[in-house]
């Protein structure tokens, strides 16, 4: 709801019979503006604690390093065929969530699990160094694609810094660090040279003989 004097509220309306759940996943902050029948049991104190980031299993860090490095692989086959919003779609919701996954595990292992970050991390900024936030800031410019490479690149050297640190905090398994760039930068140049080969075969083809 949004008042003549630009004051925004959320405003849940229910009926009588389902009073009881008014509230139900949002108990610890949602609260009773005003109750003139005294209708509704009092609320609970709030408490963001729902949402506080949670401890990482084994299973969690493994898929998120897998989820990370396999989307790395799609972002450049899409640079590679010139599929410019295929890539962007790639890297910014899929890869980038891993990443900001991978760094949210990461200083709440250094400040402990008793915080969260805010609806769409709104509040990450705030545990990072300077630098740090800059450097992410630069993975967010893919306005051309070579900018969407060069984003794709520094995600990966920020995930790699991220996850290392997380493993070894948590004693948790990980793949050579080497190994994971490579793989990128790998699929890179064979799909570049089959694209090559595929031009230079049709072109042959289509080619008058002279």
């Amino acid at each position: 709801m949004l008042f003549q004097g630009y004051t925004r509220i959320d405003l849940t309306l229910c009926p009588l019979s389902l009073k009881e759940d008014w509230n139900r996943g949002d108990e610890g902050i949602s609260t009773i503006l005003l109750d003139k029948d005294d209708l509704f049991r009092a609320p609970q104190l709030l408490s963001d604690k729902q949402y506080h980031l949670q401890m990482p299993t084994e299973a969690n860090f493994l898929d998120c390093c897998n989820e990370f490095w396999w989307v790395c692989t799609y972002v450049v086959k899409g640079l590679c065929r010139n599929e410019f919003l295929y890539a962007v779609d790639h890297l910014t919701i899929q890869a980038r969530t891993e990443l900001l996954r991978m760094m949210s595990w990461r200083i709440a292992t250094e400040r402990g699990f008793t915080f969260s970050l805010g609806k769409n991390n709104k509040y990450l900024p705030n545990y990072l160094e300077k630098h740090e936030f800059l450097e992410l800031q630069s993975t967010y410019d893919v306005s051309t694609n070579k900018k969407v490479w060069h984003a794709l690149q520094a995600s990966q050297v920020m995930f790699i810094r991220e996850s290392t640190k997380e493993a070894k905090s948590q004693l948790m398994p990980l793949r050579p660090r080497r190994s994971l760039k490579a793989v990128t930068n790998f699929v890179y140049s064979y799909l570049r040279y089959l694209l090559f080969v595929n031009q230079l075969f049709w072109s042959c083809i289509f080619s008058p003989i002279l």
